[in-house]
């Protein structure tokens, strides 16, 4: 049986958080390349959120709705 899409997503993001980081930490930090692996993440999440999430009254994000199975 396949992953559900929130599995991959979540593995993915895994992978761009891991990779983020080498680049936080290499000796000599590429600003470019660290840019865009920041941003990348950013709009991963934000596809995310826009899927399986909205926002209350006070701007906080909460889970949609049966989003979530048994939630």
């Amino acid at each position: 049986m396949a992953e559900p899409i929130a599995s991959q997503a979540l593995l993915a993001l895994r992978d761009q958080i891991d990779g983020l980081d080498k680049l936080l930490a290499a000796p000599a930090m590429d600003e470019t390349a660290t840019l865009a692996a920041a941003q990348d993440l950013n709009r991963s999440c934000t596809d995310c959120h826009r899927i399986y999430r909205s926002m209350d009254e006070d701007g906080h994000f909460i889970l949609k709705p049966g989003s979530v199975p048994g939630y």
